[in-house]
């Protein structure tokens, strides 16, 4: 079966088409057709065959002489496989969902079906780095899907809100500790960074710049090669389901690009008054990195030796699959973690 993904589109509808009408007039022709020449009847199906063939074939065409954007479906030529129908299947799909959810949902749905954003699903947890405890997972899983975890919910919250059907208050609340995830974050990118062979201050060294640029920041990365400016790089962390992002009339509002663009306008000249580049770090709690992060992440990948690079498992057989699977597992899982801890303490505080 896995051959026919090598063959035409076109080649493999017209062959099924007319089977399917041969088989239909040879099985039913006495019985649906009386009076009817049979010979006759089958030469003409055969010739609305040749002719759907033929229309196939326009299509083929037309689609390949096209440009087609990548949500469009794919072109209907001989090296469109298997993996390409299933992505335009499950992209039409994801789109008729998308119709069918409220905002909340809508902002969840586009926030993990971004590029990376699921990567933490094909990592193996063969060390540390990769591993989300089995306690949490299924409320990595519960959180993805918008479902209650596994667990228990208390009535109300240990700050005293009520807590809704799916627990999502919990990565909302501000008694949580957020500070724990963007550490790990943080912490992650050090490690990139040294992989590439780059030097990375402490966050004290970036309070006083000089005397004219004051930058709050996480981390700076100073480049082994001279000719390349230092990066400091400030994370944050926004909920896409959080109240902040959606409006007085419930539409999204897209809080972390807002963000994003805010912080470069802050500090982008006080950065490049100590010949510095600064690159703000933004993420979605569902896993989504803004084009910045994403970037920053790529150009530190790339300045990895592949040579000195030994995958620790076999699903990232590259540096690039590795450290996007080890910053999703960071992100995913460590936001996970906070809002267990968050609900265990809950039910602790209401007596269960």
């Amino acid at each position: 079966m896995g051959g026919l993904g090598l063959t035409p589109l076109s080649t493999l509808l017209r062959n099924a088409f007319s089977a399917s009408i041969t088989c239909f007039v040879e099985h039913n022709f006495s019985s649906l057709l009386p009076g009817v020449d049979k010979s006759a009847f089958l030469s003409s199906s055969s010739t609305l065959a040749s002719s759907a063939g033929i229309a196939l074939a326009e299509v083929d065409r037309v689609l390949s002489s096209s440009s087609s954007s990548s949500d469009a479906a794919p072109k209907l030529r001989g090296d469109v496989k298997q993996r390409h129908l299933a992505a335009w299947n499950n992209k039409d799909r994801q789109d008729q969902l998308f119709k069918l959810l409220d905002n909340k949902g809508k902002a969840r749905l586009s926030s993990i079906t971004s590029k990376g954003a699921n990567a933490w699903i094909s990592a193996i947890p063969s060390s540390y780095p990769l591993l989300i405890q089995s306690h949490l997972f299924p409320w990595v899983v519960a959180s993805y899907l918008g479902a209650p975890p596994p667990s228990f919910l208390p009535r109300h919250c240990l700050c005293g809100a009520e807590v809704d059907f799916c627990g999502d208050h919990f990565s909302l609340c501000p008694r949580r500790q957020p500070q724990q995830v963007h550490n790990a974050v943080v912490d992650c990118f050090a490690s990139l960074a040294n992989a590439a062979g780059h030097h990375c201050s402490p966050p004290s060294s970036l309070l006083h710049l000089s005397p004219d640029a004051n930058i709050v920041a996480d981390l700076r990365i100073s480049s082994s090669i001279p000719s390349q400016s230092d990066i400091i790089i400030d994370v944050s962390l926004h909920n896409p389901c959080a109240p902040s992002s959606f409006s007085s009339s419930g539409l999204p509002v897209k809080v972390a690009e807002h963000a994003e663009t805010a912080k470069i306008r802050k500090h982008s000249d006080a950065a490049a008054s100590v010949h510095a580049l600064f690159v703000p770090c933004t993420f979605e709690t569902f896993g989504k990195a803004l084009p910045k992060a994403r970037q920053l992440a790529c150009r530190l990948i790339n300045d990895i030796d592949p040579s000195s690079f030994c995958p620790e498992n076999w699903s990232s057989r590259t540096p690039g699959s590795y450290w996007s699977q080890r910053l999703s597992v960071t992100l995913s899982g460590g936001v996970a973690k906070e809002a267990f801890v968050l609900c265990r303490r809950s039910r602790c505080f209401s007596g269960f």
